[in-house]
């Protein structure tokens, strides 16, 4: 009960007896730029054992594991209480994943703020989300402090223009905040993400401190749409109510 995915009012299913999984999500890398007030990030490197990053043959036992024993993958995210981009091999283990499952999907959440080229190495990934929580730079580094408003957007820039490397779809991930969460600044968002032609820009209602009251899950009708690529989402403890 205390997961972020229990979904206590969903009938029960147990894909794994199909041998089918959904989603595995892999935690690349503990380390992190960034010091956002939200995150366990700070507490957990603390008390959890080093290495922090992936081991790339204890991932490899992962994936041989599966394929031997006939599990079907549907998706592979890099995600976590880390920073996926901080592995220093991080693109060896978009190619090894899709060197043992070919068709299943890859997706990467990253805050963005790296050079696409160095960090990407031309690897082809599937989905990249970039969280970016605001359309100017005073909201987006009053919560996500180390970053740099000009480094996702360029990120998201150059993952377009990118030859072998560009991602199957681009979504731009924007937290609701109180600091953030101005009509004017969520229409200057949306006019920015079609300037730079992302394939989705996704407004987060949040639950974590500082969240935005003017737009919630409860007045989601009201929030102002002005582009056909936006959607709206809330964080999983909402659908825990």
């Amino acid at each position: 009960p205390g997961c972020a995915f229990f979904r206590p009012n969903e009938p029960f299913a147990v894909p794994l007896a199909q041998k089918r999984i959904r989603k595995i999500q892999i935690e690349a890398s503990l380390a992190c730029r960034l010091r956002c007030p939200g995150c366990s990030n700070r507490f957990q490197v603390q008390i959890r054992p080093q290495p922090f990053h992936m081991d790339l043959a204890l991932f490899e036992q992962l994936l041989r594991t599966l394929r031997a024993d006939d599990y079907a993958v549907d998706e592979i995210e890099y995600c976590g209480q880390g920073e996926p981009l901080q592995h220093p091999r991080f693109p060896e283990l978009v190619r090894l994943a899709r060197a043992h499952f070919p068709a299943t999907r890859q997706r990467l959440i990253t805050s963005g703020n790296f050079d696409f080229e160095v960090a990407i190495a031309g690897e082809r990934l599937d989905e990249i989300m970039v969280s970016c929580d605001g359309a100017a730079r005073e909201s987006y580094e009053q919560y996500r402090i180390g970053g740099r408003f000009e480094r996702p957007i360029q990120f998201m820039r150059d993952a377009l223009r990118a030859g072998s490397g560009r991602p199957g779809a681009l979504v731009w991930k924007y937290i609701l905040f109180e600091w953030n969460d101005r009509p004017e600044e969520i229409r200057r968002a949306q006019e920015l993400a079609a300037e730079l032609g992302v394939h989705a820009i996704l407004f987060v209602f949040t639950h974590s401190k500082g969240k935005s009251r003017r737009f919630m899950p409860e007045n989601v009708s009201e929030f102002p749409v002005h582009f056909p690529n936006v959607i709206t989402n809330a964080t999983p403890i909402h659908y825990q109510q």
